[in-house]
């Protein structure tokens, strides 16, 4: 079950992420479909990054550990982004994702030296390696599955999913003007 913990890492970090989704108005059925799409390519991608962990450790190293072993340590490695959410603040949100980011990145080093009795700094290699081969793979070979993914996101959330710095001004231009003349009907009420 601990699997159940990278799913809700994932949904946190979607919801920490889902302004997009706010400032395109996208209706409440889309927006559900859109955080649970998005909470499913990150454990993909998880999932991926795992994989790889685990064919560097043994085919590399030696280890002798199953991949649901692997899969099931590492789960719990992604708990700290149960705080993804916080990512939404405005100015800590990009220091705290990277925060997490890493924080979840030792927390899967050590899972990955404990389980496979590799050394730390060999579970360290085996770790970051494999993240750097999914950067890799997802900017060449795997280039039309990120598109793809862009796709499903774009048709699940039923908008362009680009936000540029002025749509979110634009936005909170619009709600405060909204906002300022409500207050000043019932005031003249």
């Amino acid at each position: 079950m601990t699997w159940v913990v990278l799913i809700l890492a994932a949904i946190s970090e979607t919801l920490g992420q889902c302004v997009v989704l706010f400032v395109n108005k996208v209706r409440p059925t889309r927006f559900v479909a859109s955080v649970l799409l998005s909470s499913v390519i990150v454990a993909l991608g998880a999932f991926n990054w795992m994989f790889t962990s685990w064919s560097l450790a043994t085919w590399i190293f030696g280890a002798r550990i199953s991949l649901i072993e692997v899969i099931r340590v590492v789960c719990l490695a992604y708990a700290p982004l149960l705080l993804g959410f916080l990512v939404l603040l405005p100015y800590m949100g990009p220091f705290i994702r990277r925060l997490l980011y890493a924080w979840s990145f030792l927390a899967s080093v050590l899972a990955v030296s404990t389980i496979t009795h590799l050394g730390y700094w060999t579970a360290f290699f085996c770790t970051l390696l494999g993240w750097v081969i999914i950067e890799i793979l997802q900017q060449t070979l795997g280039r039309p599955i990120v598109v793809l993914s862009h796709w499903l996101r774009r048709i699940t959330a039923g908008v362009p999913l680009s936000v540029r710095a002025s749509d979110l001004l634009k936005t909170f231009d619009d709600e405060t003007t909204n906002s300022s003349r409500d207050a000043d009907e019932r005031g003249q009420t």
